[in-house]
């Protein structure tokens, strides 16, 4: 059975790629690479362009794509005029490059951005939402957060007001709930799409909800996780907190040394703190990073969530 996961690494300033298992599948030859999404990773090898799928078979493009496709389009940019627009996986323009930025697609929509103003694309490449807005972000469960110089608030993608325009700011939608910043001493709180604050206003600081948890802290440098009603259900006594992931989260415990390890959703640390560096797992495996705090003397490696080192101890990079 093909393994369907890639992991991105480094050898000798080149790009390439491994397996869960720690197999490198795709050989170390590529200048910069994205990620990989949807079966295809983008990719530069000298002044080509394109894209690879998972046997490393390589589809060239006329432009430079700026990350892997999401929704079935790409990203691209004209670097005679740094200048950003979208095409298809045939690299057919779908949107013409004259955006300063262009944000993934999401839900069928993207949000765009000229001349310090935001609106949204939609993936025939219409402009659905107007350039009016000081920020837009993703469009999820059906509603954006959007901020102009009245308050931040929610909108639809008929640009009706779903949430009212009351906050400083307010962030995408994650489980179901929407993250607030409101005119607090304690600002950040969370919503749900009636507009109600689900969670009162109460934290320092929170992040999105992953895996039915969100970090937040009453005071800042020390975190915790709240489930969707905000209970504590891992106790804020850390450092520095990464998002839930394939029920792992990387957390960083001792205030001296700052190394980081990875807690279970029930708060167990089940791989020790160990690393200078750790990121969340993603298909199984995480990149973490050790060694000494010089970057020629430290290394990377990805483990699997039992902590085990499938592949690295190498050169140090950072994706």
């Amino acid at each position: 059975m093909i393994s369907l996961h890639r992991f991105l690494i480094q050898e000798r300033r080149k790009f390439g790629f491994i397996n869960e298992s720690g197999d490198c599948v795709i050989p170390c030859q590529f200048d910069w690479v994205s990620e990989f999404s949807e079966g295809f990773a983008a990719v530069t090898i000298g002044r080509r362009h394109g894209l690879i799928d998972i046997q490393g078979n390589f589809r060239p493009l006329s432009m430079e794509i700026l990350q892997g496709p999401v929704e079935g389009l790409l990203i691209s940019q004209d670097k005679s005029t740094d200048k950003q627009g979208v095409i298809n996986l045939d690299g057919e323009i779908i949107i013409p490059p004259v955006y300063d930025s262009v944000y993934s697609f999401s839900e069928g929509l993207a949000v765009v951005k000229k001349d310090d103003l935001f609106g949204a694309v939609n993936n025939e490449g219409k402009l659905v939402i107007p350039l009016r807005y000081n920020i837009l972000a993703s469009h999820r469960d059906g509603v954006m957060p959007a901020s102009r110089p009245d308050g931040a608030g929610y909108i639809d993608r008929q640009e009706q007001a779903i949430i009212k325009f009351k906050y400083l700011r307010t962030y995408p939608f994650s489980g179901g709930r929407g993250m607030i910043y409101g005119f607090y001493d304690n600002p950040f709180g969370f919503v749900n799409r009636a507009g109600e604050e689900v969670i009162p206003p109460i934290y320092a600081w929170a992040n999105d909800y992953t895996e039915g948890l969100a970090s937040a802290a009453v005071e800042l440098g020390k975190l915790g996780f709240i489930d969707m009603e905000g209970n504590w259900m891992i106790q804020p006594i850390y450092r520095r907190v990464w998002p839930f992931s394939n029920g792992r989260a990387p957390v960083t415990g001792d205030p001296e040394e700052m190394s980081w390890g990875y807690l279970s959703s029930e708060g167990e640390l089940v791989i020790a703190y160990e690393y200078t560096e750790a990121q969340p797992f993603k298909n199984g495996l995480a990149l973490v990073h050790g060694g000494s705090p010089d970057i020629y003397e430290c290394w990377s490696a990805y483990i699997n969530c039992d902590g085990e080192v499938v592949w690295g101890l190498g050169e140090s990079f950072y994706p």
